[in-house]
């Protein structure tokens, strides 16, 4: 079983979309659990490796153009959220 802790960026990002009231809570508990038990995320949630200098992240989504970019630690067995945003937000274009 791995840990799942939230950057503050991510902490932050969650609140406010929280605020929102169209945050997919479900969705995004749904992916923790997943993580968090070793399993792979469905299909629907289109996991895959970021490429460039963001080669250390993988990202899924949890709504049309929300999406959770993560980073997972085998070592020390810990899954850092580090980021929560649009493509817009996330990647500036």
């Amino acid at each position: 079983m791995y840990l799942v802790i939230l950057s503050s960026g991510a902490r932050k990002s969650l609140r406010r979309y929280k605020r929102s009231g169209s945050f997919p809570k479900d969705k995004f508990r749904q992916a923790l659990l997943h993580l968090r038990n070793e399993e792979s995320l469905p299909v629907s949630f289109g996991d895959h490796v970021l490429h460039g200098e963001l080669s250390i992240y993988r990202e899924f989504h949890i709504a049309n153009n929300l999406l959770v970019q993560y980073k997972r630690n085998e070592e020390l067995r810990v899954i850092t959220i580090a980021k929560i945003g649009t493509h817009s937000e996330l990647f500036g274009s």
